[in-house]
C-alpha cells in the first residue's frame, strides 16, 4: 500500500473530505456569521486536540490518570453536547456545521503539518503500526 507517511496522508485526507462532504450533504455549510462561529470552532477544537496529541506528552499523562482523564472526557463531551443544542436556536442543523468545520480543520492541519512540512513521528508511528502483525503475548 506504500509508504507509512503515504498511508497516514491517504487515511487522513480521506477522514477530513469525507466530514466535509457531510457537513455540506446535512446543509451544514456556514452561511451565516453565527455558522461560521460554530464551523470555526469545530476547526479551532479539532486542529488543537490533534496538536495536542501529536506534539506534546498529555497522552503519556492521561495514561497515568486515567480515572481523573475519565472524569475529563465526560464533563467535554457534556460541553459538546450542551454546544450544539444551545447552537439549534441559532444553525438549524448545528451539528453538521460542526462537522463540517472539524472537517476543513483536518485537511488544513494535515497540509501543514504532513504537506508542506513534516508528518509528526506519532502520527507516522501509528500509520507504520497499520502494517505490522499484532504482537503475541506470552
Amino acid at each position: 500500500m506504500g509508504t507509512a507517511r503515504r498511508r497516514a496522508l491517504w487515511v487522513d485526507f480521506s477522514l477530513g473530505f469525507a466530514a466535509v462532504v457531510f457537513g455540506v450533504l446535512a446543509r451544514g455549510t456556514p452561511r451565516s456569521l453565527d455558522g461560521m462561529l460554530i464551523a470555526g470552532t469545530g476547526l479551532f477544537a479539532f486542529v488543537t486536540t490533534l496538536y495536542v496529541a501529536e506534539h506534546t506528552r498529555v497522552l503519556a499523562f492521561i495514561n497515568r490518570t486515567r480515572p481523573m482523564s475519565l472524569v475529563l472526557a465526560c464533563a467535554m463531551f457534556t460541553a459538546v453536547g450542551v454546544a450544539l443544542l444551545v447552537g439549534q436556536g441559532v444553525v438549524a442543523t448545528p451539528s453538521a456545521t460542526l462537522l463540517f468545520g472539524m472537517g476543513f480543520g483536518f485537511v488544513l492541519y494535515r497540509v501543514r503539518f504532513g504537506v508542506t512540512g513534516p508528518l509528526p513521528d506519532r502520527r507516522l508511528e501509528q500509520a507504520r503500526l497499520w502494517g505490522s502483525p499484532p504482537e503475541r503475548q506470552p
